[in-house]
């Protein structure tokens, strides 16, 4: 099976999974990813900020400061050829995909909401996005 073949099927087994199971486990805790969050009471942060998901950005200077919190929102915009990975904190000290939980391509605005505290990564693996930096650890404390 070639690359492309491999990327076609992650992402439509990944549209599949979110789409019956919007609740998803990174070992035992818990996010969910929504397309709009209006039912979602906490802090909306948009990744990036005005710069958003791209190389070039200093995400562990954007996460320094954040004090995430069960309920709060992560706001992806993907305009270019990147991906969020949803992986635990081994898969974002490697720059590896292998305990990804979600993988989301599709470019447009993607939400996800903490529903539990834990330590969640969130990294691109596309080319050497990783490598070059777009990648976070996001500690999520109790409301």
């Amino acid at each position: 099976m070639g690359i492309e073949q491999l990327c076609i099927f992650i992402l439509i087994t990944t549209a599949i999974v979110v789409a019956r199971a919007d609740e998803l486990a990174v070992g035992n805790k818990h996010i969910v990813v929504t397309g709009a969050g209006p039912c979602a009471e906490g802090t909306r942060y948009i990744v990036g900020d005005d710069k958003g998901w791209q190389q070039g950005v200093d995400y562990n200077a954007w996460v320094q400061g954040k004090d995430f919190r069960v309920g709060d929102i992560l706001v992806f915009d993907l305009t270019f050829n990147h991906c969020i990975l949803v992986v635990d904190e081994d898969g974002i000290n490697r720059c590896c995909g292998a305990s990804r939980i979600v993988d989301v391509r599709e470019l447009g605005r993607h939400e996800i909401v903490f529903t539990a505290p834990g330590k969640f990564g969130f990294m691109s693996h596309v080319g050497d996005d990783c490598m070059k930096g777009m990648k976070f650890l996001a500690i999520v404390k109790e409301k």
